[in-house]
């Protein structure tokens, strides 16, 4: 677990456990100037106040199993540079889990090339990311975090290159 990045993929052998399937339900209305990323199928949730992860571990814990560089991304909402990303160009299928806690998030059919320089889907499998508002860096955008460890995973963005409308 060297890598920066706050996720890794599974093989074809480690399917999903519940036989998720692609749902196509996301939406992107816009705001103003401004968009923000409505998924109103279902698959994710906005963090609520009190809201308490599932795994958790001390400071100490969590960047001995990580390492520092994915400590820095999934504990600290830090961020890998662009093109840096392992997963960046990786083409095989199976599922991508979180780097903390070993849940199923993306499967593979979702992760396309957004051009950006992360890897990106455009749908997590349903109930396995929370999402949070984040105006930090003089912006509002929508954080995605992991349901089970509420690690940072990113940001979720418009994007009309793929079949959603929305990058995760």
């Amino acid at each position: 677990f060297l890598s920066r990045s706050p996720f890794y993929c599974s093989s074809e052998d480690n399917k999903p456990t519940n036989n998720h399937q692609r749902k196509l339900h996301t939406q992107m209305p816009a705001m103003g100037n401004q968009q923000t990323a409505v998924d109103t199928s279902g698959n994710t949730r906005e963090v609520q106040p009190g809201d308490k992860p599932e795994v958790t571990m001390s400071k100490q814990e969590w960047q001995a199993r990580l390492g520092a560089k994915a400590y820095n991304t999934l504990r600290e909402s830090g961020t890998d540079s662009a093109w840096s990303s392992d997963y960046l160009n990786h083409k095989g299928s199976g599922v991508y889990n979180c780097k903390g806690c070993g849940q199923q998030l993306f499967l593979s059919n979702t992760k396309y090339n957004s051009g950006t320089g992360w890897p990106s889907f455009d749908e997590a499998i349903p109930g396995t990311v929370l999402t949070k508002t984040d105006n930090s860096f003089g912006m509002t955008r929508t954080e995605i975090l992991c349901s089970r460890c509420h690690g940072h995973l990113g940001h979720m963005f418009p994007d009309r290159k793929n079949r959603t409308g929305v990058r995760c």
